[in-house]
């Protein structure tokens, strides 16, 4: 009969946490890189609509992103999106947040049409219909440590965070670190290292 003493239960049961965690990271890790492959591939775009695929990209970006604390009320607070302008990213993401939580967060989307709106969510996707307002859309975010998340040439200048863009059927994205830092979210260097292009603080 073996009988283990209660430190060397204690011992166990943290390094079984430990391991689930690693192990769940380590998943999501190869979702994202796998999402990455199919879009550099082009199968993704036969498999899956633009949309769908981004709200997919966008959603996993949030498994290795950190935000502050205090930019949560509580531990049961849900993690919220916002969604600027008119497109097809608010529905497909809608599908997401009935069946996905993100870090143990009830996940929420919703549309904003001022950019006041969006400084209490925790990412802003800025469709491309909004460019006439972008400096508007991404003084809101950056000033209340909002993920800023774009898909126009012209959001990648006037500085957001990150930005899809179409290489011919392919989707990549590029990230802008020195922003993030300012706000106060830490990327972690495995999003960095499949990211297209990362720019720096100088």
């Amino acid at each position: 009969m073996n009988i283990h003493h209660p430190n060397e239960r204690k011992a166990d049961l943290e390094s079984a946490v430990r391991s689930n965690a690693v192990t769940r990271w380590v998943a999501a890790l190869i979702g994202l890189a796998m999402l990455c492959w199919s879009a550099a591939s082009g199968k993704g775009a036969e498999v899956l609509k633009e949309y769908e695929l981004k709200a997919a990209f966008l959603y996993n970006f949030t498994k290795f992103i950190e935000w502050p604390t205090n930019r949560f009320q509580d531990a049961h607070a849900p993690f919220v999106v916002a969604v600027a302008g008119h497109g097809p990213c608010t529905a497909e993401l809608e599908k997401i947040a009935k069946e996905r939580k993100v870090n143990g967060r009830t996940l929420i989307i919703k549309w904003v049409k001022i950019p006041e709106a969006a400084k209490g969510a925790h990412v802003l996707f800025v469709s491309v219909s909004e460019d006439s307002r972008l400096k508007e859309w991404l003084a809101a975010a950056h000033g209340a440590g909002v993920l800023s998340i774009g898909e126009s040439e012209p959001f990648a200048r006037q500085g957001g965070m990150i930005n899809f863009g179409l290489e011919g059927e392919k989707i990549r994205f590029d990230l802008n670190i020195e922003r993030a830092d300012a706000a106060g979210l830490k990327v972690s260097a495995q999003m960095q290292k499949l990211a297209r292009t990362v720019r720096r603080k100088l």
